[in-house]
């Protein structure tokens, strides 16, 4: 599966647990997740390559518990080291 397919996953999981995703130049400096008045947001910047944007995404998914509860590829499953349920 291409890094850019996974990518596009990881960004609609974040999407299903509540957030708002943020693209922001940080100067390569990446992004994260926070709560801003109540509110979950994921800030991604855009100037960082595929591979660390997907990353950064997988970052956020793994601190966030609701992502066991989702259905998602095993490409996905494995970069986030979620095992398939029996």
């Amino acid at each position: 599966m291409q890094t850019i397919t996974v990518l596009e996953e990881a960004l609609s999981a974040i999407r299903q647990l509540s957030y708002e995703i943020r693209e922001e130049c940080v100067g390569g400096n990446g992004g994260g997740v926070c709560v801003l008045r109540g509110r979950k947001i994921f800030f991604m910047d855009p100037s960082l390559d595929v591979a660390d944007q997907l990353e950064m995404a997988c970052d956020a998914l793994r601190a966030d518990p609701g992502v066991y509860r989702l259905d998602m590829s095993d490409p996905l499953r494995g970069m986030l080291g979620i095992r398939r349920s029996a």
